[in-house]
């Protein structure tokens, strides 16, 4: 509340992601927060979480979280829309595309699993009255959904070789949308390589944009 962080102006932005060591069903961890810092803006605030999930004493993982709580509109003014430029591909083919179908209760299946219960993910009602045509998908699980084609697609399954995951969440994903996510080798060295990733829905909107993953080499 102090930070005036209104859940129906809320959005998750960005997520940066780096895993150091792999977590198994079981481990006791500790999550540890921060807020980093608080950009205000005419049309709202910039605000970036930094947390460490701890295991032993030792970092598993650190992520950078980023959002925008958008300003109140005043009485009888309108929101305004803003062009956005097409996201490019990459040249090249893609090493990896997997598509997938986000299923009716994702959101509130996802929802019970992560401890997130914010409404605009589970009560229609709230969803609406937040702008959206009904629940939407948390960004978290649009990024899980990202993340499973690279392990699945380009890692063979050992997820032990995903180090980073970092991605802009550009549109909204509602249950029943087809996601399509494609990557390209962005560049090799030092035994790790990068991926540039893009992850569109069925009309072709991009909804995961200026993403990455490095991977580390067999």
């Amino acid at each position: 509340k102090e930070l005036n962080a209104d859940l129906l102006r809320l959005v998750h932005g960005e997520q940066d992601m780096r895993f150091h060591r792999v977590l198994k069903p079981g481990d006791l961890v500790a999550p540890r927060a921060s807020i980093h810092s608080i950009e205000k803006k005419s049309s709202g605030e910039l605000l970036e979480v930094r947390q460490r999930l701890m295991f032993e004493g030792e970092v598993a993982c650190d992520t950078i979280s980023g959002y925008f709580i958008r300003a109140p509109k005043k009485p009888g003014e309108a929101g305004a829309k803003k062009e956005r430029k097409p996201t490019e591909k990459p040249s090249g083919d893609p090493v990896l595309s997997q598509t997938v179908t986000v299923g009716d209760r994702q959101p509130i299946e996802y929802a019970g699993a992560s401890g997130d219960t914010n409404p605009i993910h589970v009560d229609d009602a709230t969803a609406k009255a937040a702008g959206h045509p009904g629940i939407i998908l948390h960004g978290l699980c649009t990024m899980a959904f990202v993340g499973q084609a690279i392990v699945e697609d380009y890692l063979g399954g050992d997820y032990g070789r995903l180090k980073r995951l970092a991605v802009r969440f550009a549109k909204p994903v509602l249950p029943g949308d087809t996601l399509t996510t494609q990557a390209w080798l962005k560049e090799s060295g030092n035994g790790v390589q990068t991926l540039s990733i893009l992850t569109t829905n069925q009309n072709g909107d991009p909804v995961i944009t200026r993403a990455l993953a490095e991977v580390r080499e067999n």
